[in-house]
């Protein structure tokens, strides 16, 4: 639910399989953010990945790749 810009919050939810990857270590956003993330989408995953920060693609890309390369061969 988007509701930045002074733009009307939509109240659809995502209906394909989602994958989150957030790092634990996340400074800006906190990890309760999200668990807050699910109720966007009917079907989602989250993946946190320790010690990783808000760039968690920089921090651990290897990991960020197992991740993807799992949610994607689980939803092929």
């Amino acid at each position: 639910i988007y509701r930045g810009f002074g733009l009307k919050a939509k109240t659809r939810k995502v209906v394909h399989p989602v994958l989150l990857i957030w790092g634990d270590q996340d400074a800006a956003l906190g990890k309760e953010l999200a668990e807050l993330a699910k109720g966007g989408a009917t079907d989602i995953t989250v993946a946190m990945i320790p010690g990783a920060s808000h760039w968690v693609n920089q921090d651990e890309p290897e990991k960020v790749h197992e991740q993807m390369e799992k949610f994607l061969m689980q939803n092929q």
